[in-house]
């Protein structure tokens, strides 16, 4: 069994199940769920390098739970995935230090997965 490095939070399955498929083949675990409470817990117990989050969900914005996240695990290299990005959500997700990285919905596979493997790398390698 993999180890779960990649944790990935939308609200909708679909977009976790798509993930899911695009990640099968590399030799790190992905953790997707709907349920940002559930990736807490999940961060308690795994090696957590990468955090994905979408930003418009129904009960927690992504930004805001990628700040939780940056407070608990500064180290962990977090992603914003998103289809609604404006200009001053790109700005505060930048300025405020809660994101490494701005993915685009729709996205390329490849290049979310050049992505991925680079904030792996970046997590390995951070003091």
């Amino acid at each position: 069994m993999k180890s779960i490095n990649v944790i990935v939070l939308d609200d909708e399955q679909y977009i976790l199940n798509s993930i899911n498929r695009l990640f099968r083949d590399e030799d790190f675990g992905v953790f997707c769920t709907t349920e940002h409470k559930e990736c807490l817990k999940i961060m308690e117990k795994e090696k957590i390098k990468v955090v994905m989050s979408d930003h418009k969900m129904p009960n927690i914005l992504g930004l805001d739970f990628l700040e939780s996240i940056e407070k608990k695990y500064p180290k962990v290299v977090r992603i914003l995935f998103t289809g609604y990005s404006n200009l001053q959500i790109v700005k505060d997700a930048l300025t405020k230090g809660k994101v490494a990285i701005i993915i685009d919905k729709p996205w390329n596979d490849k290049e979310v997965k050049r992505i991925v493997r680079k904030a792996i790398k970046q997590f390995d390698t951070s003091k």
